[in-house]
Order: C-alpha cells, then sequence, then structure tokens
C-alpha cells in the first residue's frame, strides 16, 4: 500500500476499547437527527437505551461533538461525470468548513485521479469544472466501488474519531445488485470489517443512472430528497456497508417526476437546490455526531451485533428521529 502512503489521514481507532477486571468500556460514533436532518442537541446518556444478545449495555456517557476538523475522503465516480454528478461534488467541497481536510479520489474500476488535502481545495474544484468541458473517455461495463473503497481503506493510518468517505456514485456498480457477484462476495465482508475496526463512517449519495422496473410504483413525487437516510439492510451489499459502518446514504432521482422507464435529467432551478440540500445534510451528518461511552460485563473478542435507541422520559423509543450507528459493537480486547 506505500502508493497510497501519501493519503492525508492521521486517523486513530475510532471504536476504542477499555477492559478492566470486570466490564469492558467502548466508544462508539452515534448519529442523532430529527426529520428534517437537523442534528438532535442536548441528549444524555439517561436518554440512549442499549442492548446486546437480549442483555442491556450500560451507556455511561454521551457527549454531542461538532468536529469540522474530521478528516473527509470524497470518492468521485467518473460514470457520473457531468453537470448534476460534478455540481453534487463541487458544492460538497465548496461549502465544507475551512478547518475540514478534504481530499479527492475519482475512480471507475480503480482509483484514476487524486488529489491530496495538502494541495487544498482549488486542484479538486478546477478539475471538476475543467472536466465538464473536456469530458474523460466513456468507460464500459460496470464500475468497481468495492475494491477501490477496500485500497483506500487499507492505505489509511489509524483513524481519527469523526473521518469518514463521502461517495458521489452511479448505480451501475456491482455492489447494487443481487445476487451478489463473487467478486463482490468476496471483497465486501472484508471491506465491512475494515471500516468497522478503523470507525470510518460511509456516506453514499447515488444517483439512478440505470432505471429499474419498479420505478413506476415506487417512484416518489418528490424524486429530489435531500435529507440522507439509514439504509434499509438487504436491498443491496453497499447498503449493508453503509448501516455497518453508521453512516448514511442518499438515493437519488434527479429530475422531476417521470411517467416514462427513466428519469429526466433536468439541471434547473429545482435540481440545484436540491444538490445544495443534500450537500448540506451529509455535512451536518458527518460533522455532528455523539460519542457514546458504552459498557456491558460481556467478555467477547469479536464484533457483536447490538441495538440501540433514543428514548423518551418513559422509557419508550423516541419517534420521528434518524438513528445511525455501527451495526456491530466492537469486541472487549486489550
Amino acid at each position: 500500500m506505500s502508493r497510497y502512503g501519501w493519503l492525508f489521514l492521521s486517523l486513530v481507532l475510532t471504536n476504542s476499547v477499555h477492559l478492566t477486571a470486570q466490564t469492558c468500556q467502548r466508544s462508539v460514533i452515534v448519529n442523532v437527527q430529527d426529520a428534517h436532518g437537523s442534528p438532535i442537541p442536548d441528549l444524555t446518556a439517561a436518554d440512549f437505551q442499549a442492548r446486546q444478545n437480549g442483555q442491556p449495555l450500560t451507556i455511561s456517557s454521551a457527549s454531542l461533538r461538532t468536529d469540522p476538523g474530521a478528516r473527509t475522503v470524497v470518492l468521485f465516480n467518473d460514470e457520473v461525470q457531468g453537470k448534476i454528478g460534478n455540481a453534487s461534488a463541487l458544492e460538497f467541497i465548496a461549502t465544507a468548513p475551512p478547518q475540514a481536510r478534504i481530499s479527492m479520489f475519482t475512480f471507475f474500476t480503480s482509483v484514476e485521479q487524486t488529489f491530496n488535502s495538502s494541495g487544498g481545495r482549488q486542484p479538486m474544484i478546477d478539475w471538476l469544472k475543467s472536466s465538464l468541458t473536456s469530458p474523460q473517455p466513456a468507460h464500459k461495463g460496470f464500475s468497481d466501488l468495492a475494491q477501490t473503497l477496500l485500497t483506500i481503506v487499507k492505505g489509511m493510518p489509524p483513524s481519527h474519531p469523526g473521518d469518514s468517505i463521502y461517495v458521489i456514485t452511479g448505480n451501475i456498480d456491482t455492489l447494487f445488485f443481487e445476487p451478489k457477484s463473487k467478486q463482490v462476495s468476496t471483497v465486501a465482508p472484508q471491506l465491512a470489517q475494515d471500516l468497522q475496526s478503523s470507525g470510518i463512517r460511509l456516506f453514499v449519495f447515488f444517483m439512478e443512472l440505470l432505471p429499474r422496473r419498479a420505478w413506476d410504483v415506487i417512484q416518489p413525487d418528490n424524486n429530489m430528497l435531500t435529507v440522507p437516510q439509514v439504509p434499509l439492510t438487504g436491498k443491496a451489499a453497499l447498503a449493508d456497508l453503509v448501516k455497518d459502518s453508521g453512516g448514511l446514504y442518499l438515493d437519488w432521482y434527479p429530475g422531476s417526476r417521470s411517467t416514462s422507464f427513466g428519469p429526466s435529467w433536468e439541471f434547473n432551478g429545482a435540481t440545484q437546490e436540491a444538490i445544495r440540500g443534500s450537500a448540506r445534510g451529509f455535512q451536518t451528518a458527518i460533522d455532528n455526531y455523539y460519542v457514546l461511552t458504552v459498557t456491558s460485563a460481556q467478555r467477547s473478542t469479536a464484533l457483536d451485533d447490538w441495538n440501540l435507541e433514543v428514548i423518551d422520559s418513559r422509557g419508550k423509543k423516541l419517534k420521528g428521529v434518524t438513528l445511525a450507528y455501527p451495526s456491530k459493537i466492537p469486541g472487549c480486547t486489550p
């Protein structure tokens, strides 16, 4: 991985573990947002409830972090080059907090363009603008996001809490199809493990480049959603990776509602405003998060499934809350 040794990221393990004689303490990053995508402030440890294997876990502390200095990799799929795709990348990069350390990679089946954060954001912005007038040669076949992600994650030094990867891609990728291809079935488990062990959250903004037969049934009236969501597990391999890492994604149909088989790709005022809204939504989720200290008496050394909820004063699950957290909690290892 020496080729990627120059990566700007200077990371420490996000999901840290502390052992005592009787218990295991783990720190976990959690996103808590309202229906509009805004962070819910002022939550305490008492507002969270967690279980592991049916047994309650103790939330001993909960602190809200606003960390615009966290490091973010922008991973831009060459397949989505064009006004909408490039505008999405430009909006995200240009509106990130000044102190945020942003790097960018473009990819198709492997990394193609690299922009280190030490060079600042202007080279990224210049490339995104120039590629609109001088587009790259068209690719054939499917992109390989899984292998690209695995290469980048393995090239990162240990992580810093709050670090993330923000992917802008189309759905012409093997990670979007079931049954999972042989290639994905071998790469995805390793990628999921590496994301979870490093604590790096995965955020994905993907556009429906390839029409789906179910569009005439499921396409919403407002098909330009702007608030990132927790993906439904089992829809695609990529959704599982996002959920497992504690990230969010946005399934986007650019353009107005289409009555035909496919979207209408309109780069109008409404589209541009939706792009700005989605960029703000992802920035908010990346920069604002809770760090929970979770304590249990179980001493498993493996990543374990667990469940986390935000509750009201009566102990009931709070409605209208988007809660994103790693689907597995770190095991108890020194």
